[in-house]
């Protein structure tokens, strides 16, 4: 989905045209990241188990443009850059305690949305990202800014940012993934809001 003009037939859906558009770098003082609805972070909302060495790193994301209805347009993944490395595996972001052993097929660990947005940012930024949801002039300021540009970006304390963007289809839950070069280091987390599925071709 992060080949800039990659076209896919969707079931039912007609044919769909990739669009990749960088987003803000994504400031982590910890390389713990953390990623949920904006609207619904908690104070005790965690990060994965998979982390990272701090730093600035790139965000990208992919959106699908129908071609039937190019004013049509879907986030179908926000992917966060480590290494310009090709991923060679692929495995599901976890949080403490979760066991992917335990899934039957076709279940994931995700995060979950009701506000028709997720974001991605550092651990040291939960309690700020926190106090956004009780917020209702702020959280409407950056909804307002998400849905007209797919994706915003803000600051949730100062110096440590937050990528807010549109989930796919909608509230629902989504998974992330982590990508690992061919040595196992980690190279990107993508998440995915499975506008792409097994029947995409």
């Amino acid at each position: 989905m992060f080949r800039p003009g990659e076209r896919f037939a969707l079931p039912e859906m007609g044919e769909i045209l990739m669009d990749v558009r960088p987003g803000p770098s994504l400031v982590m003082p910890t390389g713990r990241v953390v990623a949920a609805d904006p609207g619904c972070v908690e104070d005790d909302t965690e990060a994965f188990t998979v982390a990272v060495p701090p730093g600035t790193y790139e965000v990208s994301l992919a959106v699908a443009a129908f071609a039937d209805d190019p004013e049509h347009r879907r986030v179908a993944g926000v992917k966060v850059t480590i290494a310009d490395r090709p991923p060679v595996t692929w495995e599901l972001a976890l949080k403490p305690g979760q066991d992917p052993r335990l899934l039957s097929d076709g279940e994931f660990h995700g995060f979950g949305v009701d506000t028709g947005m997720g974001c991605l940012f550092d651990a040291s930024a939960v309690q700020a990202l926190a106090a956004v949801g009780d917020d209702d002039d702020e959280f409407e300021r950056i909804s307002d800014l998400v849905c007209e540009y797919a994706w915003a970006e803000f600051d949730a304390v100062p110096g440590v940012n937050c990528v807010a963007f549109l989930s796919g289809w909608g509230d629902g839950a989504y998974p992330v993934w982590v990508g690992r070069d061919a040595d196992g280091d980690v190279v990107c987390f993508v998440a995915d809001m499975l506008i792409l599925d097994d029947a995409a071709i």
